[in-house]
């Protein structure tokens, strides 16, 4: 997701910032774009292209979790400000304590789109 930001806005990767993949590894996981920077500015103010990111940045970072599933396997987390349901593997925006722990960020912003994507995810794991 990273480096398909830094591409697109023609910056080097460690530009990039703040990147979230909400859900799971299926094919409905949501890269969030909207909280995402790059070189400090939000991604929507740099890549203007929103077809780009809603419709082939997406399917490239659905598809490619499997890939990942396959090799580094699953973590859940319990307890969360987003509504999430306890015991479900569903990625969350996390930060790095830099000792091995993490903790959640809180200050996340929502649009529609990102809003309507997440509860997709969420419908698709309640069978």
């Amino acid at each position: 997701m990273v480096l398909q930001l830094a591409l697109k806005a023609g910056v080097f990767y460690d530009k990039v910032s703040n990147v979230t993949i909400w859900g799971n590894h299926f094919t409905t996981q949501v890269p969030d774009f909207l909280n995402a920077k790059l070189d400090g500015l939000p991604v929507k103010e740099v890549i203007k292209d929103t077809k780009w990111l809603e419709e082939d940045f997406t399917q490239m970072v659905q598809t490619r979790g499997g890939v990942l599933i396959k090799k580094m396997g699953t973590v859940y987390t319990t307890g969360n400000p987003y509504g999430i349901a306890d015991d479900t593997v569903f990625s969350m925006p996390c930060r790095s304590k830099g000792d091995g722990d993490y903790e959640l960020v809180k200050d996340i912003i929502f649009d529609d789109y990102l809003f309507e994507r997440i509860q997709k995810v969420i419908l698709s794991l309640e069978w």
